[in-house]
């Protein structure tokens, strides 16, 4: 089953104040290609290859419900319409590819700029998809804070009582 397109438009997505609220109202942005962005949140969950075609490649564990947004690089130009579209998937890898269809249009100008991936934060354990890994703080960290504090606390109070004594 190929991906569904969920919607497309003019202008560019370059954050998360760009997205198109409909149709991705609600998804969360997680990475966009060929850079790290401070917006990404699973940065490096994506991999795209190719400029007018190629492949793409999602590794984010904890998320789901993904969308591929795929962003033109001509999008100055208003001849060149779509400049975006959003593809919701049902796969982790797949083929891309700019299609043309005036005959009026430069094809070789009609390149990827880049792609965003968005989703959704799994569900609760025992939902089939789980949250994404939290690291805990381990608790010999915990304990080290705690007798360093602990440590302290009796310093000063074998100070204060030498000090009683001295006086």
């Amino acid at each position: 089953m190929p991906p569904s397109c969920l919607g497309a438009g003019n202008g560019k997505i370059n954050q998360p104040a760009d997205t198109p609220i409909p149709p991705l109202g609600g998804y969360l942005w997680l990475d966009k290609s060929g850079s790290s962005d401070a917006f990404d949140i699973a940065d490096g969950a994506l991999t795209i290859t190719g400029t007018g075609h190629g492949t793409w490649t999602i590794n984010a564990p904890g998320y789901t419900d993904f969308v591929l947004l795929f962003q033109q690089n001509a999008a100055e130009d208003p001849k060149k319409t779509p400049q975006w579209a959003a593809f919701a998937l049902n796969a982790l890898t797949g083929d891309w590819r700019i299609q043309v269809y005036d005959k009026d249009l430069d094809l070789n100008d009609q390149t990827l700029s880049h792609a965003v991936l968005f989703g959704h934060v799994c569900g609760p354990p025992g939902s089939g998809c789980a949250p994404p890994e939290v690291t805990p703080i381990p608790g010999a960290v915990f304990l080290m804070g705690s007798v360093l504090a602990g440590g302290v606390g009796g310093m000063q109070l074998m100070r204060r009582r030498r000090n009683k004594f001295a006086a």
